[in-house]
């Protein structure tokens, strides 16, 4: 069956910033690029800095004066995320949008830094909400991700 192409109107986003995980390829870079076509900051923390340079140069090359950065993290490390955490605090900016979409897929038990356990789209991510401003911001991010990828996101 042939995929329906959905394409969805975004606001002008000109003053705001958004963070996303996974945003150096697959849906997070398409993602990425919507955004920044719409006029958003946009950071794009990654592990593999070659692969962040690769997705932010696939951004330019449609999008030329995208404002479009990289910050380091590694999910399975709780130190990267806090040290993100810290970076972005630090930066006095605040993050209006947050989609936290990286994740990991595998068979069998993942290793991290930490140890064994599931080490992807983890509660990990969670310091990466301290620099949102209140809790309806975070209300507002998660309605938004759902606008975006048009899926209803499952609540604890």
């Amino acid at each position: 069956m042939p995929r329906k192409k959905i394409d969805i109107t975004l606001p002008d986003l000109t003053g705001k910033r958004a963070l996303i995980t996974g945003a150096s390829d697959g849906m997070g870079l398409i993602m990425a690029r919507r955004l920044a076509a719409a006029g958003a900051e946009v950071i794009v923390p990654v592990r593999n800095r070659t692969k962040g340079e690769n997705a932010l140069a696939t951004i330019r090359a449609t999008i030329p004066d995208a404002a479009v950065s990289l910050r380091d993290l590694d999910l399975s490390s709780l130190e990267s995320v806090a040290r993100l955490g810290e970076t972005l605090r630090a930066e006095g900016e605040p993050i209006h949008l947050l989609v936290n979409n990286a994740g990991v897929m595998s068979r069998g038990l993942l290793f991290g830094p930490m140890g064994p356990g599931r080490v992807g789209g983890t509660p990990g991510e969670q310091p990466l909400f301290r620099p949102l401003r209140s809790m309806n911001d975070a209300a507002r991010m998660w309605e938004r991700s759902e606008e975006l990828t048009q899926v209803k996101l499952p609540t604890a």
